[in-house]
């Protein structure tokens, strides 16, 4: 419930502070006292976009402050969420600077108008004279059948089944778009991988084949410059051999000088290098020769190469061997599509299959429901003077939606002989708003109920009937904190606290003010909504029997 609501530079208000109470609290006042001002207030603090032209001083920031009272389990949840330290009572503040921009708080925290919203329709439930038109809306029917028919239990059940069989349709579908993409693409794909497998690439195999087929086509010069190696080396001059002699000779000289040994041995290590030097030369000999079959192979080898480079866009055969594992990679991604897509359809064709099964729990319920609202609408329009009134809920079956399989109507005819219809074409305002009324009773009985605001829900009645709608609002009162805006005395004769919006003159500034009216005052004033501005002793007596019920 609102405990405490601040208001400065607000339109007319300059600035107030009021402390409110449970039950039911009734304002009054003159038209274009103020009392829109006020509702304009509670709308800004439940999250309605804030204009400008509100500031009373341009130059000053308009703050719009309420606090409500004690932990909200409601609101845990987007608290958490948030980061909304949430200690007990909940304060919202709103803020309209000058130039425009506006901000909203939380218990201190800055918020978006989004989750100010949120918060705003689980604290106040603000029914203006405009909104019956919601009513109206189907999807609005709908979610009030569900809460009547305390059918959320089933109701949570099938939106987790449809949320779970629309992700698997998605997936489905994406999968089944990949697979049409890329079909397109497949026969290209096996083609790069069949021609570059066919290559048999090998990661080195260029460089190996860049020199093979030099060394191929020099072959002739460089057998040539061995031999003449061979010939320094081991020719008729025989090096090999004067070494070998020279070894010797120093050796058999070795006993007379210590120096002349290590010469000997060296020498000889010469002379076993040099060894093993011609014999890798003639060796090389014998592996280069002329072969013009091997280099075309080798030529054609690289020509290959290049080709599949070229073709390709690829600077090296390392290149063409990670293409050549990606398509291959591909091409197996490709064919797995054929398993997840039957794997998709699987799960689609079970989401919706656990879909229609939880859809059919809750329209099950929704009917079954349906004639026990009937008869309890009849019963609670009755006691608002609308005894011949006829309410009736007709579900009509649909594909699977976001909201269930059924479609809902609410019908009313308030005259009898006359068909029920639709209630934007066959209810008047004044029965429009008995029959939120009778819904919100109904609702309040069902679930725990944010503060009810009713501004001017007794437009186009009065007498005996604003009497009974007053009679019913006080009994929501007694669950619920509610607020009523009302030019009726009938209705404020139901007043737990009734409040007075009056205009204040000083100067030429004009201010709208709001008190809180002792039992004196209020009865002075439901006197006066019943005669004029004056007020005679017939006037009050029969204010005092408005009050205590027998008006």
């Amino acid at each position: 419930m609102i405990r405490h609501l601040h208001v400065s530079n607000f339109i007319l208000i300059d600035k107030l502070d009021l402390n409110f109470s449970a039950g039911l609290n009734i304002i009054t006042g003159e038209t274009g006292a103020g009392k829109s001002i006020l509702m304009g207030a509670l709308e800004l603090i439940s999250g309605e976009r804030a204009d400008p032209k509100a500031l009373r001083r341009a130059d000053q920031k308009c703050i719009i402050e309420a606090w409500f009272a004690g932990e909200n389990e409601r609101t845990d949840a987007i608290f958490q969420e948030e980061g909304i330290e949430n200690e007990g009572d909940i304060i919202i503040r709103r803020e309209i600077l000058p130039g425009g921009k506006s901000r909203a708080f939380v218990n201190d925290s800055p918020v978006t108008l989004e989750v100010l919203k949120k918060i705003g329709s689980l604290l106040l439930d603000i029914h203006g004279q405009h909104d019956t038109l919601l009513l109206a809306a189907p999807e609005r029917q709908l979610e009030i059948l569900d809460y009547l028919a305390e059918a959320q239990p089933e109701k949570s059940q099938y939106r987790l089944a449809y949320s779970a069989w629309q992700k698997a349709l998605l997936e489905y579908q994406k999968i089944k778009s990949r697979k049409e993409k890329e079909e397109a693409e497949f026969g290209y794909r096996q083609f790069v991988f069949e021609e570059l497998e066919k290559a048999a690439l090998k990661e080195g195999e260029q460089e190996a084949l860049e020199k093979e087929a030099e060394m191929l086509r020099n072959a002739e010069d460089i057998r040539l410059k061995l031999h003449q190696t061979l010939d320094l080396l081991d020719g008729p001059t025989d090096m090999a051999a004067g070494i070998k002699m020279a070894a010797q000779s120093l050796g058999k000289l070795a006993p007379f000088s210590e120096k002349i040994g290590p010469l000997a041995e060296r020498l000889n290590s010469i002379r076993l290098e040099m060894s093993d030097i011609l014999g890798e030369i003639r060796n090389l000999e014998d592996e280069v020769q002329l072969d013009p079959d091997r280099l075309q192979a080798v030529e054609d080898r690289l020509s290959l190469l290049f080709q599949l480079q070229k073709k390709h866009r690829k600077d090296s055969e390392a290149e063409l061997l990670a293409y050549l594992r990606q398509t291959a990679e591909e091409l197996e991604n490709f064919q797995a599509l054929d398993e997840m897509l039957s794997a998709g359809e699987k799960a689609m064709k079970h989401g919706e299959e656990e879909t229609r099964t939880a859809g059919a729990r809750l329209s099950k319920k929704r009917k079954e429901h349906s004639a026990g609202i009937e008869e309890k609408m009849h019963r609670i329009l009755a006691d608002m003077a609308l005894e011949k009134a006829r309410f009736q809920v007709v579900t009509e079956d649909t594909q699977p939606g976001a909201q269930g399989m059924d479609k809902v109507a609410f019908l009313f005819s308030a005259n009898p002989g006359k068909a029920p219809g639709d209630l934007k074409s066959v209810a008047s305002g004044g029965e429009f708003s008995r029959l939120m009324l009778a819904l919100k009773t109904m609702l309040a009985q069902k679930t725990a109920m944010p503060t009810l605001i009713f501004d001017e829900i007794d437009t186009g009645i009065s007498g005996e009937v604003a009497m009974k709608v007053g009679v019913k609002i006080k009994e929501m009162a007694r669950r619920h904190q509610v607020f009523a805006i009302t030019h009726s005395a009938q209705m404020a004769s139901r007043a737990d606290a009734h409040w007075l919006v009056y205009k204040s003159h000083e100067g030429d500034e004009t201010t709208s003010q709001i008190c809180l009216l002792s039992e004196t005052e209020s009865l002075e004033q439901i006197a006066k909504m019943i005669s004029g501005s004056k007020v005679g002793e017939a006037a009050l007596q029969a204010a005092r029997e408005l009050i205590s019920g027998q008006g």
